[in-house]
């Protein structure tokens, strides 16, 4: 079977599986350097620019994708089923984060009530210091350089001042959101969204976000911008 083959059968499975929760799979398939390493009744693992994101189907089937996972600390893994949690801490694996898996699979929202001197740009390597003084909960200085260099982090300016940024994860999640303080609670935070969101979807897209499970003021930010919502929490570990 080829890759494509491979990545047709993948996208099936996923889809009839539940497409809230695989939003994030389905769309790292889309992408050319991501790989599918294992594909089954079973379950489905895929690698995607050193993320591990998987689903299990079985718990009987939980100790078969072990031999392709990266040992702790060597690369993020991403799972959904409870068991399967269980099984990755029972291995010593450290669960980082869990969350809510959002998405938005609509049409691009009018901007029309932008106003004038709300612009949008992209960062840059040199912009590092300023992400790094509002921005590293789970992050790296070498995280963020990386998704500087790859021109997914997107600026808000009010007036010509930064008022906020948000990035784009290396599994292609939304994150990273910030707003200065200076300028909350002003609608800042959902323009800025709703314009990289638009971006996502011109490129054929489906924006998603992994969003912490009591984080209230993003998921109602979430809400408010149209995203559906999974049933189900994942684990990033």
């Amino acid at each position: 079977m080829t890759a494509i083959e491979r990545k047709k059968e993948a996208t099936t499975v996923l889809r009839q599986t539940g497409i809230a929760a695989h939003i994030d799979m389905l769309e790292a398939i889309k992408e050319p350097t991501s790989v599918i390493l294992h594909c089954d009744a079973q379950g489905i693992l895929i690698r995607y620019n050193g993320a591990y994101m998987l689903s299990v189907f079985a718990l009987s089937a939980v100790r078969l994708f072990d031999k392709y996972l990266p040992l702790q600390g060597n690369g993020p893994i991403v799972v959904r089923q409870a068991f399967e949690r269980q099984h990755l801490q029972d291995r010593g694996y450290k669960e980082e984060i869990r969350c809510v898996t959002a998405f938005y699979d609509g049409p691009q929202l009018s901007e029309a009530d932008l106003p004038t001197f709300i612009t949008f740009s992209k960062l840059v390597p040199d912009d590092l210091d300023f992400i790094w003084n509002y921005y590293h909960e789970l992050a790296t200085e070498a995280y963020l350089t990386d998704r500087l260099e790859k021109g997914v982090m997107t600026a808000v300016t009010s007036k010509g001042k930064k008022a906020g940024f948000i990035g784009i994860h290396q599994e292609g999640a939304l994150g990273m959101l910030e707003i200065l303080p200076e300028y909350r609670r002003k609608g800042y935070a959902a323009m800025l969204e709703r314009h990289v969101m638009n971006q996502l979807i011109a490129n054929g897209k489906i924006p998603y976000a992994h969003i912490k499970s009591d984080n209230e003021p993003s998921l109602a930010l979430h809400r408010k911008l149209g995203f559906s919502f999974a049933k189900e929490e994942i684990s990033w570990f």
